[in-house]
């Protein structure tokens, strides 16, 4: 009898084994309206070649935007910089899941009047992203490089228009955005105002 309990007891074991094993190895990294929302795995384009281009999944998204600056809609005390708007400006871009570093490197791309009417106030910066990812809904965000702005007017200005551009997907609620490892929101408190 003892005998009979010991196999039951072992199958019982090895059939929990397996269903764990099964469980775990279940891909929970599925983007969600092209943010990538597991726990650990960041924005999928973090190794920059890691989009197939033969790759024809319907989840992959061609277009981002990206927000400049309207300062012909500015209203004194309101608004973001010298009472400046916000504006969004859609781009195209290669189909891929990694659209939170897509829509940063589209930004940090725009140079000059490429947009006429509409002020960038990152022209002068030199940036481009180390790291994007989400976890239960909260974008973090790592950004190298350059910063060169034009004045006062400028610091909420460039803030603003990162800000906006992390925080358009449906998956990210909130965002952690750091610059040169300075939290966004400190980088100018940190180097003073060009």
């Amino acid at each position: 009898m003892n005998k009979i309990i010991t196999i039951i007891i072992g199958i019982v074991a090895i059939a929990l084994l397996v269903f764990v094993i099964a469980n775990l190895s279940q891909d929970t990294d599925t983007p969600v309206n092209g943010v990538n929302n597991s726990e650990e795995q960041e924005d999928s384009v973090v190794d920059n070649d890691t989009d197939d281009p033969e790759d024809e999944d319907e989840s992959l998204s061609d277009s981002v935007d990206i927000f400049l600056v309207d300062v012909e809609a500015a209203v004194e005390g309101e608004g973001i910089g010298c009472g400046d708007e916000m504006v969004a400006i859609s781009r195209d871009i290669e189909p891929t899941a990694g659209v939170l570093r897509a829509a940063l490197g589209e930004l940090f791309s725009i140079t000059g009047d490429e947009y006429e009417g509409y002020y960038n106030a990152l022209d002068n910066s030199d940036l481009g992203v180390e790291s994007a990812s989400v976890k239960d809904g909260v974008a973090t965000v790592y950004i190298e490089g350059d910063v060169s702005v034009g004045g006062v007017c400028d610091d909420p200005r460039f803030e603003e228009q990162i800000r906006q551009t992390v925080l358009q997907f449906s998956t990210v609620e909130s965002a952690e955005i750091f610059v040169n490892g300075t939290p966004l929101g400190e980088i100018f408190d940190s180097q003073g105002s060009n």
